[in-house]
């Protein structure tokens, strides 16, 4: 249930003047924030918690979910499916401006941030054989043919 007030009417927290109520504590956990975030500190710290030596943070797909395969198609020419095997994001310590908790209005924040450049690889493995259905136009028992490519999508 919503946050009341003596009134009964509903208690909505004033992001503007969140500070003059808090005597200053929020504004000064902004800055120090800031402070740390700012320079270099914020980059550091991802680089030598996250990312790995080629300076990627490699992401399992199936936390993003759990059935890792995009295709599965059978018609008369092949059976063929396409799946993801891992994603990579580059670029995630090269943050240059990151602006936090601005009040835009009296119920909204406002944040920002940039970074020089993100790069998302996307690594993915194609499997194709001869269909197996009954109006098959090629008929033959060989084995699939796995081709393992990679997708790679730069922002700068």
């Amino acid at each position: 249930s919503p946050l009341l007030d003596g009134n009964g009417d509903s208690l909505y927290l004033d992001f503007r003047s969140v500070d003059e109520f808090m005597g200053g504590t929020i504004n000064r956990l902004v800055e120090s924030i800031d402070d740390f975030l700012s320079g270099d500190g914020l980059n550091d710290f991802i680089a030598g918690n996250f990312l790995d030596s080629g300076e990627y943070l490699v992401i399992d797909p199936a936390i993003l979910s759990p059935d890792t395969e995009i295709y599965d198609g059978h018609d008369m020419l092949t059976k063929s499916t396409l799946s993801i095997e891992s994603i990579a994001l580059s670029g995630l310590d090269t943050f240059t401006a990151l602006d936090l908790l601005n009040a835009a209005g009296q119920y909204t924040l406002s944040n920002s941030l940039k970074l020089k450049r993100l790069t998302i690889r996307v690594k993915m493995k194609a499997v194709m054989q001869a269909s197996s259905l009954s109006n098959a136009v090629i008929v033959a028992e060989s084995e699939p043919i796995e081709e393992i490519f990679i997708v790679e999508i730069s922002l700068n």
